[in-house]
């Protein structure tokens, strides 16, 4: 009779911030590559230890390593940044049942670049993390609170020259373009979001303006050129009689802009101006 046996084989864990790699045996996680010099060696962590149990700090504790996934044992045994890891272990020699195991690198530049974050993340903190955290939320706040989100159209306004006359006609437009229907507001729009990333600007009202591409960035500068006002409008504007004269026309521009870290978009608005100069024939 041909008896075929088959072997469950589990690859390493990698535990790669602190330099060591774990490999299931039935019940048992045993570690099997330990780096020269890294903070796992430093700990006195060596192959063929066992791990049988992290003991702290919340919310690491009291899990059953063997019956994790990959993922789950690789973030269980991996230290927060600002604790060590409390480990009971059973070494190959000796006796020494605990061990805390730290990092000895820093968190990267953007580690809380888009704070708040996931409900679901904060509640995986520990007490330490999360004082860190509510720390850099305080202070997030606050700058936020100098630097708020911000919209301005520039250039300020621009001009337009209108001949009067029993046929009064648009005679010189400094930038943008006009035709017998529409005369169109040409410049840009600065986009800001303060200390967090622009993530994407809407035309709300009036409706039928192009729309913007999407765009990321801290600070962001998009090409605006938008037909709001109506010829017949700009030229009746000149109809006073009186030259030469100036008058101001306006067209409010409602925007949604959202930024990073913020689910919901903000309303705002900016102020398409155009002067109209009205000289004589």
């Amino acid at each position: 009779m041909l008896t075929t046996v088959l072997l469950l084989v589990h690859a390493s864990v990698v535990i790669e911030p602190v330099g060591f790699s774990v490999v299931r045996e039935g019940a048992d996680v045993k570690i099997d590559w330990v780096e020269p010099k890294s903070a796992a060696a430093k700990a006195g962590l060596e192959v063929g230890t066992l791990i049988l149990n992290v003991t702290g700090p919340a919310p690491h504790e009291g899990k059953e390593l063997a019956n994790l996934g990959d993922d789950a044992l690789r973030e269980l045994l991996t230290p927060p940044f600002f604790e060590p890891l409390r480990l009971f272990v059973k070494p190959v020699k000796g006796f020494t049942p605990r061990v805390m195991l730290s990092r000895t690198d820093q968190p990267p530049a953007d580690y809380y670049a888009t704070i708040p974050w996931p409900a679901e993340r904060v509640a995986k903190l520990t007490s330490q993390e999360r004082t860190m955290y509510e720390s850099q939320v305080r202070l997030r706040q606050a700058q936020g609170a100098a630097n708020p989100p911000r919209v301005a159209l520039q250039p300020a306004n621009l001009i337009v020259t209108v001949t009067t006359g029993p046929k009064p006609s648009i005679s010189k437009m400094a930038r943008g373009e006009f035709n017998a229907q529409v005369v169109t507001w040409a410049g840009a729009l600065d986009v800001s979001c303060g200390i967090a990333n622009v993530e994407g600007v809407k035309v709300v009202e009036p409706v039928g303006l192009p729309t913007f591409p999407k765009t990321t960035g801290s600070n962001v500068k998009l090409p605006v050129a938008w037909p709001v006002f109506k010829t017949p409008d700009v030229l009746k504007a000149c109809a006073t009689g009186k030259v030469p004269t100036s008058v101001m026309l306006d067209q409010v521009v409602k925007l949604e802009l959202a930024c990073a870290g913020n689910s919901q978009a903000q309303v705002m608005s900016v102020t398409a101006s155009l002067m109209v100069d009205c000289i004589a024939p």
